[in-house]
Order: C-alpha cells, then structure tokens, then sequence
C-alpha cells in the first residue's frame, strides 16, 4: 500500500502506524498522542487534529475523565457534530494529500525514524533507564 489512513478517535499507541510506517506507506493519522512520536510531528505524515478539538470540548463541559467519558458515550459521539466535522476535515485532508505531488523521500525517512526509533533494543534501553537499571 501506498497510504495508510488511521482514523481512531483515541488510541493507546498505534502499532499499526508504526508497521505502516516501517513498509513505507505515507500516513494520514488522527492526533493521538503517539501519532507525534511515529511521524515526528507531522515531518513524516499528516496529522489531522480532531481529538484537540472533542478534548477542548469535553474540558469546557468540565468532563475530567474523557476516556470514561468516550468509553460510556461512544454512540453518542458518533451522532454528533463534533463528529460530522471531524470526518469532513479528515476526508480534505485525505484529499488533499491524494491530489498532492508528495516528496517521495517522506516513505523513505518515516521508515528510518521507526527502523532508529522503535526498535526493540532502543525501546529496552528506554525501559531499563525508567526502570531504573540503566543510566
């Protein structure tokens, strides 16, 4: 595949981004907070930012707990114009970046950032010194 399109309103981490990436697709991404690592910070794919906008709103409603809160209210979220909106602007984005002439050295240098940076050795080292057994 050429494109990697991931639409998820939260995700943990997004290992499907960083497989995307390692094969050299050119990503599309919702803001997650991963999603800045993988494509450091947009240099290496297009982050559109929905989240920012449904986070600012739950906080403005004073909802503290927003992933309870999506969890418990998944179907109405769906139904909403947060959502609406947030479909329509992924899918310019998605356009957008279709209809663009697109440096063919973004599949190359997203592949080196996840090839140095999530690999399984750099991700020991990072865990041994939060964990205490390494400086």
């Amino acid at each position: 595949a050429e494109f990697f399109c991931f639409t998820s309103i939260y995700e943990s981490f997004g290992l499907t981004l960083v497989e995307a990436g390692y094969f050299g697709c050119k990503i599309i991404t919702t803001d997650f907070a991963s999603a800045f690592d993988i494509t450091n910070n947009g240099q290496n794919g297009k982050i559109v930012e929905i989240n920012k906008i449904l986070i600012n709103e739950l906080q403005n409603k004073d909802i503290n707990n927003i992933v309870s809160y999506v969890d418990n209210n998944f179907e109405k979220i769906l139904m909403s114009k947060w959502f609406e909106d947030s479909s329509e602007l992924f899918s310019k984005e998605l356009q957008i970046l279709l209809n663009s002439e697109i440096k063919s050295n973004v599949s190359k240098e997203i592949a080196k950032t996840i090839f140095n940076d999530f690999n399984w050795n750099k991700i020991a080292i990072n865990f041994k010194k939060i964990i205490g057994l390494s400086k």
